[in-house]
This record gives structure tokens, sequence and C-alpha cells, in this order.
């Protein structure tokens, strides 16, 4: 829904901007008083030996990494030599809360979601070798990243407190996202939780709101509903899925997949994984007649898995399955294999 939503909303051409802004243009000795690193909602802002681990997993290869490196160019081809009060978090394009009230305490334990912030780097980790850590504060992530690289590039820089950006200060700096229908595919794909939710932030925010997912997810659910997918049940308490509260029936979800179809929302389709090949399939049904054929949206939480695709071996099949238990994931999934796998032999 999140998808059908930030496409019809935005625009699959629609871009994430993020700046790095000073008080004023270099001295003559190069020197700057200090920098704001002011985000725009892009979830796929990145740091090089970031894109390298993401180009490393099979379920995220393809992630189209916005290259937080590109700032750090222009701003030594702008005559940046040196900054004298530091890197400075700006993240004052979204409002509201940075963790939902319904998520849970172990999706931070097992990097599910970083705290919601308009400033993110590297999705939120502090690091993901050999494990994933998410970082308590994105926003003071980012500077700080930006710091280390401009010092790596020969710069004179260190991170400094999160504050707004000064009102009239000057732009020397700007890397753009890839465009939406990118990130929308990238996103279904390989499931990413934080771009969900910063795609619903950014749809308040262009709908005139201050950026709250509250104000976002009404949004996506009144737009759906008039783009025609049956909205009847339908309770979103975050954009992810990773909310307990989270309800959808699958008439709902089938026809957010047919939404595919429909001329500008190919990013829909083009996001499925790939039973054995891609995202979050990229381990699953390999050797058997489904991979490669089976191609889907997948989800999961305690006690609910769910997946919604479609499959082309004897005939053109859609579907939507939702499995509400058992709790044990691994029982859970058999169910889901064990209809994948009729599927696969209707009508026979």
């Amino acid at each position: 829904m999140v998808a059908v939503a930030a496409v019809q909303r935005l625009g699959p051409d629609y871009r994430f901007e993020t700046t790095v802004v000073a008080p004023s243009a270099p001295a003559a000795d190069g020197s700057v008083d200090a920098l704001w690193l002011v985000g725009g909602g892009d979830a796929l802002l990145g740091t090089p030996d970031y894109a390298a681990y993401l180009a490393s997993q099979p379920r995220s290869v393809g992630t189209p990494v916005t290259p937080m490196a590109a700032l750090v160019d222009q701003l030594a081809a702008a005559g940046v030599h040196a900054v004298h009060n530091g890197v400075h978090g700006d993240d004052s394009r979204y409002d509201g809360p940075r963790w939902l009230p319904g998520w849970k305490p172990i999706y931070r334990d097992e990097a599910d979601i970083s705290p919601l912030s308009a400033l993110t780097v590297n999705g939120g980790l502090d690091h993901w070798d050999p494990t994933e850590v998410i970082t308590a504060d994105p926003t003071a992530l980012a500077g700080a990243q930006l710091a280390r690289l401009l010092v790596a590039h020969g710069i004179g820089a260190a991170a400094a407190p999160n504050s707004l950006r000064p009102a009239n200060g000057v732009v020397l700096a700007r890397v753009t996202s890839a465009p939406l229908a990118d990130i929308v595919t990238s996103m279904l794909r390989s499931s990413d939780n934080l771009a969900a939710e910063l795609l619903v932030k950014e749809i308040d925010k262009k709908a005139g709101g201050a950026g709250t997912t509250a104000g976002g997810l009404a949004i996506v659910a009144d737009t759906v509903a008039h783009l025609g997918v049956p909205a009847g049940g339908l309770h979103m308490g975050d954009g992810s899925g990773l909310d307990p509260g989270d309800r959808a029936t699958c008439p709902t979800l089938l026809a957010a997949l047919n939404m595919g179809d429909a001329p500008g929302f190919g990013a829909i389709t083009s996001g499925l994984a790939v039973a054995g090949r891609s995202g979050t399939l990229v381990h699953r049904f390999n050797g058997t007649a489904l991979a490669g054929h089976l191609a889907a949206k997948t989800g999961s939480i305690d006690c609910a898995v769910a997946m919604v695709g479609r499959l082309d071996l004897t005939r053109s099949l859609r579907f939507a399955l939702v499995v509400n238990g058992p709790c044990d994931y691994n029982t859970a999934i058999a169910y889901e294999d064990r209809v994948a796998n009729a599927l696969a032999a209707y009508p026979n």
C-alpha cells in the first residue's frame, strides 16, 4: 500500500535531495565556520563502505545507494579545506516520534528498523559486520560519517551536535537519490522497512503536513481507496508492517499488486522478489520448479507471515496469502511453502 500511494502521490520520477549548508561561502583560505548536513528523507544515503556491503549481500544486490561521497567531492571542488566548528546534522524536515508506539524492543536488537529521521545514512546502522547494529541517533551518525569522509579527503572536520541550519545559509553541495520508481523497486524486493517508513513521512510532507507517520498513513489509506483498492478491514499502524496491530485482507493486497499493471506503477511489479534469484526470496525454493517462476512481496513478524505475488508455471496466477499463526517462524513458513507448491501444480 505504501508503494502504491508513494508512486501516486509523489510520482515515479520523484527524487530526494540531501544538501550541505554553510553560513557563507568558503573564506580565501578555504575555511568555513561550520557545515550542516540537511536531510531530505533519503533512506538510501550511504557511504562507500556501506554501499559495498549491500552489493555483497544477495538480498540487497542492486540497491540504488545515494553516494554521500559525492557531497565530499563537491565540497572539495567548492574550495573547502577546513571546517572550524564541525559538521552538524539537521533532520528538521520530518516531525513525529522516531520510534512508533506499536514497535517491539526486539526490532532494535535484530536491526529491523532504525529510529526514524529525515537524515539517515547507512540504513541507520552504526555497524554491519559481523552483525548489524542500530544507531541510537541517525542524525548524529550522518553528520559524523560526513566528517569522517571529509577527513579521509584531507579536509579538516569533526562531528558537531545536531542543530538547525542557518536560515540564510549557502548550499555548497547537494546529492539526489535515484528516482522513486527505483527506490520502490528496491524497497519491495529487499523488504526495506526504513524506506517504507520514510516514504510515509514524505507523503505527508509533500501534502502540506509536518512529515508525520500518522498524517502519511491517513493519506496512504485514502489514496489506495481512491485508486480502487478495497480498504475494508485495513488498519495501518506504520508503513513497514512491523506493528502487530496492522491488518490487511488478501483482496486488499492482491488489488495493490494489480496496480502494477497501471501506467506509471511498474515499480510494483518489478519490485517483487524472485524465488531463488533475488531479494527476500533469494534463498528460498532453490532447486524446485518454483525457482525463477515465483515472484512475490513477502513479510513476517511474530505469529504472522504473508506473501503476495505471481506465478508463471502451468498458467499465469496471482495470489495473496496471509498466515495468522502459528507463532513458530519455521512452521509458518512451511505453510507458505505448501501453498506455493500447490499453486505450482494448479490446475492439475
